[in-house]
Parts: C-alpha cells; sequence; structure tokens
C-alpha cells in the first residue's frame, strides 16, 4: 500500500490519515429524518465492464482486500454499491463512490443500470452535494465496437439534465501501452470523436494509472467545479428518457436485442438437446439444461425491465394525438418487420388506434382494448417504437406460454 499522499499534492482533497475505504450504508448516509444534514461529496462511476471502475475502488483500500476486480465479460458488480472513503475530505466533507455495475453486461442491460442510478439519486440529492460523474474508457481499445458506441449515447442521454462540467472522462490502462505516445494519441481521439460535445462544454478527461496517487488526482480534479460553487443542475432522467427518440431507438438495440439472441441462444441448445448423442452424454446433456435455465431466467429478466420502460414511457407521454401509419399501409419492405416469424398466427390482443401521442419517435399503435392476461402492458403500447413494439409482443407470447 502506497503511503498517504501529501495534503500539497492536490488541490481539493485533504488527506488526513491512512487511506481505506469501506461499504457505507444507505440509511445512515442519507437518513429519511435528516435531509439537511451536513453535506457529502458523492462521485457515481460509470463505463463498460472491465473499464477499471473497481479496480479504481480498491487502489483507496489499505489492504485490497476488497477482491472486487477481475477479468471477465460479466461485470463484478451486479448492483449499485456506495462506499465511503476513509481519511480523506474535499471541502471538510465525507467522499462517497457510488459503483454501478458495468455497461455491456451480459445479464444486466445499460437502462436497468442508469434506471436504478436515477432512483438512488432521487433519494440522495437533498444530502449530497452536485453528483459527480466518472466515465471510464480504456487507454487500450484501438476501436469502438457497436455496443460501445451505445453505451456512450446512453450515457449522454442519461447526463444531459446534469451540467456537463460535472463529468470526468477517466483514461485507464495506461499501465499496459506500449508507449505514452500512442495514449495520448487515443486520448486525442476519444475527445475529437467519441466526447466533443460534452468536452467542449466543460468535461474533462483523467487519467488512471492503477495507483493512490492518480486515483486521489482524478477526485481533485472531479470535484473542481463544485469547489468552485458551481451549482446543482438536473432534471427528471425518467421523464427525458421516455421523450428521447435516440434513447428510444437504444432500448430496441439494447432490451429488445438482448431478447432476440437469447431466443436465438434459447432455439439452439434446444436443438442440441434434441441430438441422441448429446442427450446419453449426461455431463453434456446436463450442461446445457443449466445454459437454458438461465436463458429462460434472462428473457424474463430483460422482458419485465421492457415492460417496465414501456409503462413509464407511456406514462409520461402526454401530450395532443397526432396520426400515425396505419399497418395495412406499411409498404412490401416493411412486411417482415411487420410480421416476425415468431409472432405470424399469433391471436390477436389487440384493437388498434389510429393515433399516439406526438412524442412518440417512429410509433406503431395505440391500443384501445386489449385481452389476456398480459393485457394491462400491452394497453401501455402507445409510445413506443415498431422494434419496441415487437419485442414486447413476442415478451407477451413467450410469458403466456410458459
Amino acid at each position: 500500500m502506497e503511503s498517504s499522499s501529501s495534503q500539497s499534492d492536490f488541490q481539493h482533497v485533504t488527506v488526513t490519515g491512512t487511506v481505506d475505504i469501506k461499504l457505507a450504508d444507505l440509511d445512515e448516509c442519507y437518513p429519511e429524518d435528516k435531509p439537511t444534514q451536513t453535506l457529502l461529496n458523492e462521485l457515481s462511476m460509470f463505463g463498460p465492464t472491465g473499464a477499471g471502475k473497481s479496480t479504481f475502488i480498491e487502489q483507496f483500500s489499505s489492504s485490497h482486500s476488497l477482491h472486487i476486480s477481475k477479468n471477465s465479460l460479466e461485470s463484478v458488480t451486479q448492483t449499485i454499491v456506495l462506499y465511503e472513503i476513509l481519511n480523506i475530505t474535499i471541502g471538510g466533507r465525507t467522499v462517497l463512490l457510488l459503483d454501478t455495475p458495468g455497461f455491456s453486461d451480459t445479464k444486466i442491460s445499460e437502462d436497468y443500470v442508469l434506471g436504478e442510478v436515477n432512483h438512488y439519486l432521487d433519494i440522495s440529492m437533498l444530502s449530497a452535494a452536485p453528483t459527480q460523474m466518472l466515465f471510464f474508457e480504456r487507454i487500450t481499445d484501438t476501436r469502438k465496437a457497436g455496443s460501445s458506441r451505445r453505451v456512450i449515447k446512453m450515457f449522454k442521454i442519461f447526463t444531459d439534465s446534469f451540467s456537463q462540467r460535472d463529468i470526468t472522462i477517466v483514461t485507464s490502462m495506461w499501465n499496459q501501452l506500449v508507449s505514452e505516445e500512442k495514449g495520448m494519441r487515443r486520448l486525442q481521439q476519444l475527445e475529437t470523436e467519441f466526447w466533443p460535445e460534452i468536452i467542449q462544454q466543460g468535461a474533462k478527461t483523467a487519467k488512471f494509472e492503477c495507483t493512490l496517487q492518480s486515483a486521489l488526482a482524478v477526485l481533485d480534479s472531479g470535484v473542481e467545479r463544485i469547489m468552485n460553487g458551481g451549482p446543482i443542475s438536473r432534471g427528471n432522467f425518467a421523464v427525458t428518457r421516455a421523450y428521447d427518440k435516440t434513447y428510444s431507438e437504444l432500448i430496441d438495440l439494447s432490451l429488445g436485442g438482448r431478447i432476440e439472441s437469447l431466443h436465438l441462444q434459447l432455439k439452439m441448445i434446444e436443438d442440441n438437446l434434441g441430438i441422441e448423442e448429446i442427450r446419453s452424454d449426461e455431463m453434456m446433456r446436463a450442461q446445457l439444461e443449466k445454459e437454458r435455465e438461465e436463458a429462460l431466467m434472462l428473457i424474463r429478466k430483460f422482458g419485465r425491465q421492457l415492460e417496465a420502460y414501456v409503462k413509464a414511457a407511456t406514462q409520461a407521454g402526454l401530450g395532443n394525438p397526432v396520426p400515425v401509419k396505419r399497418e395495412e399501409d406499411w409498404g412490401d419492405d416493411e412486411e417482415e418487420e411487420r410480421q416476425p416469424e415468431c409472432l405470424r398466427n399469433t391471436p390477436d390482443e389487440l384493437q388498434q388506434e389510429e393515433v399516439v401521442h406526438h412524442h412518440a419517435p417512429t410509433v406503431i399503435v395505440a391500443a384501445s382494448k386489449v385481452n389476456g392476461p398480459r393485457g394491462a402492458f400491452i394497453g401501455k403500447l402507445r409510445l413506443v417504437s415498431k422494434n419496441i413494439y415487437r419485442s414486447a409482443r413476442r415478451w407477451l407470447k413467450f410469458e403466456r406460454n410458459s
């Protein structure tokens, strides 16, 4: 463990002893009966799985005994976790770190993560200083996959209600670079190609080099604006995501895409279980049955998140109705999307109207009368895109048959 950093090393962070970290209790930090307690400095961490958030947290542990970082395609952090950093203060206030599950995780959707964070911020807003956003990026990534670009777009929509000066893009894994020069070129690419808007509006970048010193420097840089008297600026993300056309399109890819992929995976598993050689192999059959149960569990999980999104979007979608294209008016090129194979010959649950609320992106249908046990859900499909509608219908069919 590094020795405690010198007070003179930082402008805003004060080190009072050996730095350590512990799990914090949400109720103790934000008691309902003390909404005006001494303000806390709170920094929320976001980023893809494996970007270095858990490694960042472990730098504050005096014994590195947290064991929360590992190389994996799945996020080590499966839910929101609040930490308190010991023996450092910022402006005389306690420092909290809010760790979030990694984006692009195979078992956790980005919408779920952002929704949970938004709920948490609603609880903490009265007791915490303006939340600082730390978004972790691997400096070693030479190109951005489609999922990474989607994550950046969703994060930008989430932070649209905040001042962009509350955001720090934290680049990690500098120790894995062949040369510093290569890292600086990559940093310039991040600033000019992927984060130009928020950089221009006041966001900054910081280097995390897997040391306590650099971790403290990231905190010091991240809180500069609030220490200089920056105002609290935050709206309602739940409403923002309901109205935002881009966010709805990203939900198509995030939740709808996951559900479609899981159905394909489930079909492959069931096809394999139908092969005689596999059925007679006890170990292989047991493994496939385990994978099938996990796929079924994730389909239900993401389906219910899709259901929650549709309901939230509908509840927020107040406005003047406008005409939309009816299914029978779609062109031939839309026929396959209108009737995907998995939904053909499915009994109608809907009586369709020709109007929806004007906030809807690429809207398809409004339901006025619904039958069946999931009717309450399908009745909310007034504010969704065609792809979300298709995924929701598939989810309905899956629930009915399971």
